[in-house]
């Protein structure tokens, strides 16, 4: 009797123990795939990073290109990546602005001379 609970009990174990083992097996396998994807990801990221200043001193550059020359097709393409552009009008004030900030700033140094 005693042989017989002692036969099932061996094999109860030794059937979950292999199921464990492929459990196990199966779980390494899928964190092995997660693992790859993350590193995948990981380098994209990095390889971004670097190219970032790049890229912004291209929008920069496109920018100031559209406002100098008023290209329309430029000026659609940076507006449908989110930039603002200032209009004709705000072109003019913004002139003004700085020709009154420069007049002001050429004034102020002879005022100071003066007194």
């Amino acid at each position: 009797m005693t042989d017989k609970i002692l036969y099932w009990a061996t094999m109860v174990s030794a059937a979950l123990a292999l199921l464990l083992f492929v459990s196990n097996a199966c779980l390494i396998n899928g964190n092995s795939a997660l693992q790859s994807q993350i590193n995948q990801r990981q380098n994209i990221i990095n390889i971004a990073s670097n190219v970032l200043p790049l890229n912004q001193q291209l929008s920069n550059a496109l920018y100031e290109a559209s406002i100098k020359t008023d290209d329309a097709d430029i000026r659609a393409l940076l507006v449908a990546q989110g930039f603002t552009l200032p209009s004709k009008a705000d072109k003019t004030n913004a002139a003004k602005v700085a020709q009154d900030s420069k007049t002001k700033k050429a004034t102020a140094p002879t005022k100071k001379i003066e007194e």
